[in-house]
């Protein structure tokens, strides 16, 4: 259920709160209770729906095996160097990814926000997002290496989030674009409003994608090394 409701709701969450904005703005853009009844159909009876027929084929299907036995008693895992310290790692590992999307974020955000595109953003955009889910599987990677080398193996969770938390940075640069850049400056509150709830939107499907590729990305890199391990 938390994989059916989780990311609709948040998603649904801040669609709410750019239609009170655009409706108080009186724009045309705001759509109406038909639309919305509509979206709450689509969630509720197809996405919903699809996502239990899809959990019981998974359940139904043969469980992936690991390439070596494991130990059913957990080891315990010795005392992390201070750079694995996610307080340290997850930060200094999320800049690489928004680097890589860096050159076209300002011009990207002009686009959308102050309508002033200067080149095809379209082509750009594709290069740099496979440019940041290249960096986001060779950082998740990378961070996975070290955790292994230092004999803890929770990597399931933190490879995940290494990746992720590039969208952390999004953010931050959504808030310093509006303060900082003095953008959208003058605008209502409606008008703020209809801005962080869509880069809220945009922040957290860029959460849950560059977190699933690093994931995949550290899967495959944990069952390629095992697989070659000799086991006498």
């Amino acid at each position: 259920m938390a994989t059916a409701l989780g990311f609709p709701l948040v998603v649904g969450a801040a669609f709410v709160c750019m239609e009170v904005a655009l409706w108080q703005e009186g724009s045309s853009a705001a759509v109406g209770y038909s639309t919305l009844f509509t979206l709450l159909f689509l969630l509720f009876g197809v996405a919903v729906p699809l996502t239990f027929v899809g959990s019981y084929f998974g359940y139904s299907a043969e469980a992936l095996k690991p390439p070596v036995h494991t130990n059913l008693i957990p080891r315990a895992i010795p005392h992390q160097p201070w750079f694995l310290h996610p307080l340290v790692c997850l930060p200094l590992a999320a800049v690489l990814p928004f680097l890589a999307l860096s050159p076209v974020v300002r011009t990207l955000m002009d686009s959308v926000w102050l309508h002033e595109a200067t080149y095809d953003i379209y082509g750009c955009l594709a290069v740099a997002m496979m440019l940041l889910l290249f960096t986001c599987a060779a950082v998740s990677v990378l961070v996975c290496y070290a955790q292994l080398a230092h004999e803890d193996y929770n990597w399931w969770w933190r490879s995940f989030v290494t990746s992720g938390a590039c969208a952390g940075y999004v953010m931050l640069y959504a808030a310093w674009y509006h303060v900082g850049q003095g953008a959208l400056q003058g605008g209502s509150a409606g008008a703020v409003l209809l801005y962080y709830s869509t880069m809220l939107v945009v922040s957290v499907a860029m959460f849950t994608t560059a977190g699933s590729v690093g994931l995949m990305a550290c899967y495959g890199f944990t069952y390629l090394i095992y697989s070659t391990v000799k086991v006498d």
